[in-house]
């Protein structure tokens, strides 16, 4: 008999970000159970080569300096290759809302999951699994490590995304006075706080250390970042202080618990940077965690809300708009009530 022709691959085509890579794990593992007998290579930028090093359905991983050199190497592989794409199409209809979200999320047009968006530009069916992360075995934990301790990632890659550095000093306090300490972790540190309590562990160049740091933390607080899809891997709870996304005021791009928000508190004001989030919404959901009394996601989406409403009625411009109504307000309620009486 001839030799058996081998399959063709399965190709994952991914510029980056974290992030997306991460989210997207689900997409990678499904492709390899429906198809176990064929090869499956990921093709990325070298930054990202590392956050599949070790998963064991990934045979190969071929980097490429850019995006376009990702987009050209599908040229080098059989026709019958199949090819999953990561944040390389554009043009991506959001799909449409499905029973997965939270009531909350209709209301305010809750933007599709990464994993969704990728899943349908795809043309596979969505799902809402989260995603796995496989860690190197191999990269030990820090020995200055304390059994008890809270996760910091105080930076991100998009420039609209930003916290104030006082106010994460500040979430640091909530801890040590609990005598929790706090890992930052990082490009470089941030907080530079002078505090026995306070790790500095920044600036380790392999991913899988700052991943088997957050996999055994109480939680991760920080801007939106790729170690927040990390944690949400790890089912680790995350305290995520965002805000609005272009033309998105209110969004989830997470999938698994954090999208349903069994481990995540969205500290946000509605259509607002986050750099317009006071410290108070942030303080206090920190704190009921740390207590042992966390909020759910609805608690905690009311109480930003309320916080925000609240600091809105202190306005000048609030003040002068309720004063110029308030004559209408008056005519229009009592036309309503003689309209009630005539019904009488």
């Amino acid at each position: 008999m001839p030799p058996a022709t081998p399959q063709s691959p399965i190709v994952i085509l991914a510029p980056g970000r974290m992030g997306d890579i991460v989210t997207a794990e689900p997409i990678f593992r499904q492709a390899h159970q429906a198809e176990p007998d064929r090869e499956v290579i990921f093709v990325t930028r070298p930054p990202y080569a590392d956050i599949l090093r070790t998963c064991p359905y990934i045979s190969r991983i071929i980097t490429k300096e850019s995006k376009e050199d990702i987009q050209s190497i599908t040229s080098e592989f059989p026709k019958d290759t199949k090819f999953i794409y990561i944040n390389l199409k554009s043009g991506i209809t959001p799909p449409p809302q499905t029973a997965l979200q939270h009531p909350l999320d209709r209301l305010t047009k809750l933007s599709p999951s990464l994993l969704n968006t990728f899943q349908q530009s795809n043309g596979l069916p969505e799902t809402d699994d989260a995603p796995r992360f496989y860690l190197d075995e191999n990269v030990n934990l820090p020995d200055v490590l304390p059994e008890k301790y809270v996760v910091f990632h105080c930076c991100s890659q998009g420039k609209s995304r930003q916290w104030q550095i006082r106010k994460f000093q500040q979430l640091a306090e909530c801890c040590f006075e609990r005598n929790i300490a706090v890992a930052e972790i990082g490009f470089e540190p941030m907080l530079n706080m002078v505090h026995p309590l306070y790790l500095p562990l920044c600036g380790k160049p392999d991913l899988h250390y700052s991943a088997r740091i957050i996999r055994h933390a109480m939680a991760l607080v920080g801007v939106e970042s790729g170690m927040l899809h990390i944690a949400n891997a790890f089912s680790i709870p995350g305290f995520i202080l965002t805000g609005k996304l272009r033309d998105k005021a209110w969004y989830n791009h997470y999938c698994g618990k954090y999208r349903t928000g069994d481990q995540a508190n969205f500290l946000r004001f509605y259509n607002c940077h986050p750099l317009e989030l006071p410290l108070e919404p942030a303080k206090y959901a920190l704190s009921r965690f740390l207590d042992g009394t966390p909020l759910t996601r609805t608690e905690c989406d009311i109480f930003c809300l309320q916080y925000q409403l609240e600091q809105l009625q202190n306005r000048w411009y609030v003040q002068l708009a309720k004063a110029a109504s308030k004559p209408f307000l008056l005519l229009q309620e009592r036309k309503n009530f003689h309209l009630r009486a005539k019904r009488k």
